[in-house]
């Protein structure tokens, strides 16, 4: 399998939704880590406030890739680092990190919801702390690592957890490190790339006219394929270090008071869940328990 379609097929794990186990429970809130080496891949994506993992590979003598990735609603903070080392490696090294992070958000006036006007606008603000690294020498090189923002319509968390579509209010995509993919996961031109040092401020704002549901993350993937060389690397080196931290605040509209389905994010109150006769009408719905789910392979 080439390597372009064998990361293909990888990225595919999260490629639908920043929540790979979204779909098949519902959840109103997730924290979830996905770490891929070349011999396999971890997955954890469930109803919780916090997730990480690691993974370390030498697949060709002396080279290695490893990849680490965490996710906290609580603090609203995603790390994920990525490296791969080739040392005259016969074959492709492409280690995949990536830490995700989402809720449900519902504003209030007092005891009351807020009335959203046509000049309610909500912010989103990331500083985000890193580094990326390249030195591939003639090699061939795929990269999709991104930082990623999606505002959808109340419920959207339920089912599913798309980049695009109808129920979407807005996303917000930046590219990392050189040699990007060409657009963003939706066709559009990416905000702006981060390369280098990366120690800056996003701004995402926008006017939902309404309640929300949100995912946020940071993917660092790609591929740098030494089998394309005559005689492999003589030497290669990728890293993307976003360890440092993509920190997550929210800036509710003026008068309005924020309760989310965790109770966890900063600056939120727990959402008030139906009495449970209430709940035997709406059935699961938002508030549904989620089962632990996790795979490794």
């Amino acid at each position: 399998m080439s390597i372009h379609k064998s990361l293909r097929c990888a990225f595919a794990i999260c490629t639908a939704a920043f929540a790979c186990a979204v779909q098949a429970v519902p959840v109103s809130y997730l924290a979830g880590t996905v770490v891929q080496t070349n011999d396999g891949y971890d997955v954890d994506f469930q109803q919780q406030t916090s997730s990480s993992a690691s993974r370390t590979y030498t697949p060709y003598g002396n080279s290695y890739e490893s990849v680490s990735a965490s996710a906290n609603l609580a603090a609203g903070t995603i790390k994920v680092r990525t490296e791969g080392q080739a040392n005259n490696a016969t074959g492709a090294l492409g280690p995949y990190g990536g830490a995700f992070i989402g809720d449900s958000f519902r504003h209030y006036s007092g005891t009351n919801p807020f009335t959203w006007t046509s000049s309610s606008t909500a912010q989103f603000n990331i500083h985000i702390d890193g580094s990326t690294y390249l030195d591939a020498g003639p090699g061939d090189v795929y990269n999709f690592s991104i930082v990623a923002l999606v505002i959808y319509k109340p419920g959207t968390l339920d089912s599913d957890a798309p980049y695009c579509g109808a129920n979407v209010i807005k996303s917000f995509f930046w590219s990392i490190g050189d040699r990007p993919q060409a657009t963003d996961p939706c066709g559009n031109a990416f905000l702006d790339n981060l390369s280098g040092d990366v120690d800056t401020n996003l701004l995402a704002s926008f006017m939902p006219n309404g309640d929300f549901d949100w995912t946020f993350g940071v993917k660092l993937g790609g591929a740098f394929n030494g089998g394309a060389l005559p005689n492999g690397f003589a030497s290669g080196t990728w890293i993307n270090d976003f360890s440092h931290t993509a920190t997550l605040s929210y800036a509710a509209p003026d008068g309005a008071t924020v309760q989310s389905a965790s109770g966890a994010f900063p600056g939120t109150a727990a959402l008030q869940v139906p009495e449970p006769a209430a709940l035997s009408l709406v059935g699961l719905g938002l508030f549904a328990a989620v089962a632990v789910r996790r795979r490794r392979h």
